[in-house]
C-alpha cells in the first residue's frame, strides 16, 4: 500500500495483539470473547484445591497468598510467593504457568521463557504455557517458533479462537496474508460477534487488495461499535486512497465529536486537508494539536511547510529556526530553512543553511541540487555545474544527480555534454521516464529531431499520463510535418489530461495548421490566446493562420504583437510582418 500506510507495517498490529495477550495471560480473561475448556480449568484460585499440589501445605499457603497479593496489585510480592510455591513443589504446573505470566508482565522475558518452557515440558497440554512461549517468541522476532506454538494449540484444540487469532496476527506480520485471511475468515464465520477478528480481517483483506470487502468488514464493526477508533481510522484511510475525501473527513470528525482532543483524529484530519491543498483548515487543526502537545516535531514541520505554501515566509523561517535550537543537526529542518531563505531571496543565507547538511544525510542530494540551482540563479553557472558534478561523484547511483547536471548543461547551452550526462543516467536506469524526456528536449535543441522523437516516444510509453511529454511529441511531429494524424492523437490525449492548458491548446491548433485546416487552426489558436494573451509564439501562430487565410491586416497585427512580446524568431517574424504589410498596402492600392 502507499502514503503513510496506517497498517503497512503489520508488526504494529502484532504489538497491539501482544498487549492483549498479556492481559489475557495475567487475568485468565479471553480477549476474543470465548473461553476454552483449558481456560476454565485454570481460571482462578477458587477452583484450585489443596489436592492440586503435592500435599505440601506451605506450597498451598504461598499460592493462596500470591492470589491475594495479585488482587491488591502487589505484583512483585506475588512473584516472590509463587517462586516459593515452585521451589516447594516443582511438580505443580499451574503456579509455574502463572509465575511465567507475571514475569512477562514485569518484562523479565528470559525468566518467563525458562519458566514457561519448564511448564510446557511437564505438561505439553498447557495452553497458557504455549501462549506465553508464543508471546515471547513474537517479541524476540522469532515468528517461526511462535507459529509452532500456536499450531500446537490448534492441533490440540482446533476451535481455540484465541490461538487462531494470534496465529493470524503473526502470519500477517510476516506478510503471509493469505493464510492469515483464511484463519480470520473461519473465526468470523463461526463467531460473527467477534469484532476484533472482524476488524483484523478487514485489515488483511485490504492488504490482499480487496477494498470493497475491507470496507464492508469495517462497516460491520462500526455498526456494533460506532466509535471504535482503529476501525474509524482505517476506514478513513481507505476512503482517502479512493479519493472519497468527504467520507473520510466525516469519520475523523465523528471521532472528534466524542473526544475533541483526540490527537490521532486531529492529525489525520489535518493531513486530509493538506492532501486537498486546504492549507488554512490544516493549519488550524495542527495548531490545535500543538496547543496540547508541543513535543510533536512532525506537526511543527508541517505547520512550517504550510506557512511556506501560504507565502508566510517569515513565520516559516522563525519556526524552523526555533526547531533547530533543540535539534541543531536535523538535516530535514536545515533543508526546509534553506528553501525558505531561497524563497525570500536571501540566496547567501540559503547556501549557508544548505551547506550544513552532511553528504550522507537523506537530504544530502536534495541540498546539493538546491545549492547548484541557487548558484545558477545568482549568475554563477560555472559554480552551479561544479556543484552538480560533485553531486554526481558523491551520489553516482542516484539518477537525479545526472538529471539535474544534464539540466544545467542544457541551460548553459552545452547540449553535447547534457546529452552525455543524461545517457549515463539512462545506463543506470533505462526506464527512467524523466531522463528520456529531458534527453528528448536536448536532442530537439541540438536540431536532432528524429532522436528527439525517439526519446519522447519512450517517455510517453513509460508514462502515458504525462501531458507535457505527449504535447512535446505531438508538437515536434507537427513541426516536422510528419505523422500528423498521430500528432493530433497525442495532443488530444494531452488535452484530455490538461483541458485548460493554453500551450497544449495552441499545439492542437498548430497541428491543424500543418494539416492545411487553417480555419480550424485559427479557432484553437484563438482559444489558447484567451488564457495566454502575451505569449509571442502563440501570437506568431495566430499571424501564420491569418496569413494562410489571406487575412493580411490581422496577420500584420499579430506579428507586430509577437515582436513586442520578444519573439525569439525575430528575423523570421519581421520577414512575415513585412510581407503582410506589403499585401495590405497592395490591397489598398488596388481598392483605389
Amino acid at each position: 500500500m502507499r502514503y503513510q500506510q496506517l497498517w503497512g507495517n503489520m508488526r504494529k498490529l502484532l504489538y497491539v495483539i501482544l498487549v492483549a495477550t498479556l492481559l489475557f495471560v495475567g487475568s485468565g480473561c479471553s480477549i476474543l470473547g470465548r473461553r476454552t475448556a483449558a481456560d476454565k480449568t485454570a481460571a482462578s484460585s477458587s477452583n484450585v484445591s489443596e489436592d492440586y499440589f503435592s500435599g505440601k501445605q506451605e506450597s498451598y499457603f504461598q499460592y493462596l497468598r500470591a492470589q491475594k497479593l495479585l488482587k491488591e496489585n502487589r505484583v512483585d510480592a506475588a512473584v516472590a510467593a509463587l517462586e516459593q510455591v515452585v521451589a516447594y513443589d516443582p511438580a505443580a504446573i499451574l503456579p509455574r504457568v502463572e509465575l511465567a505470566s507475571l514475569y512477562l508482565r514485569q518484562g523479565k522475558d528470559d525468566l518467563a521463557l525458562q519458566t514457561a518452557m519448564a511448564a510446557s515440558k511437564k505438561d505439553p497440554a498447557s495452553i497458557k504455557a504455549r501462549i506465553i512461549l508464543a508471546t515471547i517468541y513474537s517479541r524476540r522476532n522469532q515468528p517461526e517458533k511462535a507459529v509452532e506454538q500456536y499450531e500446537a494449540i490448534l492441533a490440540q484444540e482446533p476451535d481455540n479462537e484465541r490461538a487462531g487469532f494470534l496465529l493470524a496476527s503473526v502470519l500477517a506480520a510476516e506478510k503471509n496474508y493469505s493464510r492469515a485471511y483464511t484463519l480470520l475468515k473461519e473465526i468470523v464465520r463461526k463467531n460473527p460477534d467477534n469484532l476484533m477478528a472482524t476488524y483484523y480481517l478487514g485489515r488483511v483483506a485490504l492488504e490482499l487488495k480487496r477494498p470493497q470487502e475491507a470496507e464492508e468488514l469495517y462497516q460491520r464493526v462500526l455498526a456494533a461499535r460506532p466509535y471504535f477508533e482503529m476501525a474509524l481510522l482505517d476506514l478513513g484511510y481507505l476512503y482517502e486512497t479512493q479519493a472519497r475525501f468527504t467520507e473520510a473527513e466525516s469519520l475523523y470528525k465523528r471521532m472528534l465529536e466524542v473526544d475533541p482532543d483526540n490527537e490521532k483524529a486531529l492529525v489525520k484530519l489535518g493531513n486530509l486537508y493538506l492532501r486537498q491543498d486546504r492549507f488554512r483548515p490544516a493549519l488550524s487543526i495542527f495548531q490545535q494539536v500543538l496547543a496540547k502537545d508541543q513535543t510533536r516535531m512532525d506537526v511543527k514541520v508541517k505547520v512550517g511547510l504550510i506557512h511556506m505554501e501560504l507565502g508566510d515566509l517569515q513565520e516559516a523561517a522563525e519556526l524552523f529556526r526555533d526547531l533547530l535550537v533543540t535539534d541543531e543537526n536535523n538535516s530535514e529542518i536545515h533543508y526546509y530553512l534553506g528553501t525558505v531563505y531561497e524563497e525570500m531571496g536571501n540566496l547567501s543565507q540559503a547556501l549557508e543553511e544548505l551547506g550544513k547538511i552532511p553528504a550522507d544525510s537523506p537530504y544530502g542530494l536534495k541540498a546539493q541540487i538546491s545549492r547548484a540551482f541557487i548558484l545558477q540563479k545568482k549568475g554563477d553557472m560555472h559554480g552551479a555545474i561544479q556543484c552538480m558534478q560533485r553531486a554526481v561523484e558523491l551520489y553516482s547511483q542516484e539518477t537525479d544527480a545526472y538529471l539535474y547536471l544534464g539540466n544545467l548543461y542544457e541551460l548553459a547551452k552545452q547540449y553535447t555534454k547534457a546529452a552525455q550526462v543524461l545517457e549515463k543516467g539512462l545506463a543506470l536506469d533505462p526506464d527512467n521516464q524523466r531522463l528520456h524526456f529531458r534527453l528528448g528536449v536536448v536532442f530537439d535543441k541540438m536540431g536532432e529531431r528524429q532522436a528527439c522523437v525517439r526519446q519522447m516516444e519512450k517517455a510517453v510509453a513509460l508514462d502515458p499520463t504525462d501531458a507535457t511529454a505527449l504535447n512535446y511529441l505531438g508538437y515536434t511531429l507537427a513541426e516536422m510535418g510528419i505523422r500528423l494524424a498521430q500528432a493530433e492523437k497525442y495532443i488530444k490525449q494531452a488535452l484530455k489530461l490538461k483541458p485548460d492548458d493554453p500551450y497544449i491548446t495552441d499545439s492542437l491548433g498548430w497541428v491543424y495548421f500543418k494539416m492545411g485546416r487553417h480555419r480550424k487552426a485559427l479557432k484553437w489558436i484563438k482559444k489558447a490566446l484567451e488564457k495566454l494573451p502575451d505569449d509571442p509564439v502563440i501570437r506568431e501562430h495566430l499571424g501564420d493562420a491569418y496569413r494562410a487565410l489571406g487575412e493580411w491586416r490581422q496577420a500584420e497585427k499579430a506579428y507586430e504583437r509577437a515582436l513586442e512580446l520578444g519573439s525569439e524568431n525575430r528575423q523570421k517574424v519581421e520577414v512575415k510582418l513585412q510581407e503582410s504589410k506589403t499585401k495590405v498596402g497592395n490591397r489598398k492600392n488596388t481598392q483605389k
